[in-house]
């Protein structure tokens, strides 16, 4: 069973990080346009500043409660601060909070974040080394009126889980599960229906090596929407075939703001994803580096993988990228970002990967996505990675097969392969029904005279030379998605939203 839980495309395109010039921040500064009176502080200007030092002393002597308002609309919180008492805390924004600097629960505390209070559109996020943890797991935990359960083990979170599998559980603290050896199953072995929140922690060193051949491989095995979770060193081993593996979970509803580093490897006829195996609902602000790995011949099966995704059935995938190095071998389809793709409906906009991407003989490579089915569209994306592929393989620099709309993208990685094959700069072979609009590719760089390799008079496509993308953004992209800079990404076009680190 994969859970289906889509977020609506409006929320996840929102570019709604918290704004520095307009909102109540919580930071290092002295107090100014902020009044604090009743354990309410509350924002009287659109710029608004609350001391981290003031905050805590008053949460030593009783209950804070942070107000953004109608006036400074969102809260930031920029400098790390603790308390040790009872005392809760809650931050009450108009619209959005970003936490970008480590808040740390030493006693029994309790955290209250509400967002969209008279407003619409805000997130909660966790930005860089920003975090929420909790020393008492026995905590009060309360986002935007759900209460969640804090786990700070895998056992606890299992067995939460086990007892209660549609509620709603946090992760309490970062974790190094090194100590904790290998594991032959998934650490949550129950399929999760509620929500998980990482609130920005970190879980370092998980290794799975999966003996029992589970239909789906992860930290979880299943999970409706998981957020704000960083795992470092991570690595998951799939022997069994027909498998999803991912190293969050093996199949995923809607994912944000998740980062994962490590490896992740799947047998003959799996999808196999850096962070999910099976993708069936929406992912924003997620990325991946490492390797993802597919071994044995998988001709006679279908499989997928990708930096992001193995299998891609639905939702949007958006602000998101990947580095990861994508390899299978014989028969396997993949991409830097996603592997397979169903032929549902479906978006992959605003992403970027630029990872190695290599198959076998008689495999699917692409840049971004190895198969892209149809009846969906990919647009303002780009793919920088190397692409290579086997004898009678399907290879471009941006899609290996496609059968959908793409527009507003471009590749620029060198796209190699064996005899028999479909190699283009961009895709490598273009089923027909598709249509390309404003599409590019590098023909410096790609090695590639023509950018689809199954038809090399395709409309919508263009080849540039690198100096050619330099000097200036291709014709059709919007200068309000993408811009261009001699110091990042080599002077080549680059997302404002999500820019390569």
């Amino acid at each position: 069973m994969v859970i289906r839980i889509l977020v609506s495309a409006a929320t996840v395109l929102a570019l709604s990080a918290v704004p520095v010039c307009a909102a109540l921040t919580i930071s290092a500064s002295a107090t100014v346009n902020v009044t604090c009176s009743g354990g309410v502080c509350m924002a009287t200007a659109k710029k608004a500043n609350l001391s981290a030092t003031d905050l805590q002393t008053m949460l030593a002597s009783g209950n804070v409660n942070v107000v953004a308002g109608n006036k400074a609309k969102d809260i930031a919180v920029k400098t790390s601060f603790d308390w040790s008492s009872t005392n809760r805390l809650s931050l009450d924004s108009f619209r959005g909070i970003a936490v970008r600097a480590s808040v740390m629960v030493l006693g029994a505390g309790s955290v209250t974040l509400t967002t969209n209070d008279g407003g619409s559109g805000g997130l909660l996020q966790f930005e860089g080394k920003g975090s929420i943890s909790f020393l008492d797991t026995t905590s009060d935990l309360t986002i935007n009126g759900a209460a969640y359960v804090l786990a700070a083990d895998f056992a606890t979170l299992s067995d939460g889980i086990a007892k209660n599998p549609g509620g709603n559980f946090a992760w309490a603290r970062s974790y190094d599960a090194g100590p904790d050896g290998v594991y032959t199953q998934n650490p949550v072995t129950s399929i999760l229906a509620g929500r998980f929140e990482g609130l920005g922690n970190t879980i370092m060193n998980l290794s799975i090596d999966n003996a029992d051949r589970g239909v789906h491989v992860g930290m979880f095995y299943e999970v409706a929407v998981a957020a704000d979770l960083h795992l470092v060193k991570a690595r998951v081993k799939a022997k069994g075939t027909n498998v999803s593996v991912g190293v969050l979970a093996g199949a995923c509803g809607g994912v944000s703001g998740v980062t994962v580093s490590g490896s992740v490897t799947g047998a003959a006829g799996s999808f196999v994803g850096g962070v999910c195996g099976d993708l069936s609902g929406d992912m924003s602000g997620t990325n991946s580096s490492g390797t993802v790995s597919g071994k044995g011949d998988t001709t006679s099966a279908r499989n997928g993988l990708g930096g992001l995704v193995g299998f891609l059935d639905g939702g949007t995938l958006s602000n998101s990228s990947s580095s990861a190095k994508v390899i299978g071998s014989t028969g396997w389809t993949a991409g830097g970002l996603v592997g397979e793709t169903e032929n549902s409906i479906y978006r992959i906009t605003n992403t970027f990967a630029t990872g190695l991407v290599s198959v076998g003989d008689e495999g699917t490579a692409g840049g971004l996505v190895g198969n892209n089915a149809g009846l969906h569209a990919i647009d303002n994306s780009y793919a920088t990675g190397f692409v290579i592929g086997g004898v009678n393989s399907s290879v471009g620099g941006f899609i290996g097969i496609n059968n959908g709309p793409v527009s507003d993208s471009y590749s620029s990685g060198a796209v190699a392969s064996g005899s028999g094959n479909a190699v283009g700069g961009f895709i490598g072979a273009d089923l027909g029904a598709a249509d390309l609009t404003d599409t590019y590719w590098d023909t410096t760089t790609s090695g590639q005279s023509h950018g689809v390799g199954n038809n090399t008079s395709y409309p919508g496509i263009t080849g540039l030379t690198t100096e050619q993308f330099q000097a200036g953004l291709p014709a059709g992209f919007d200068s309000r998605v993408w811009a261009e800079d001699p110091n990042i990404n080599g002077g080549l076009p680059y997302l404002l939203a999500v820019p390569p680190k």
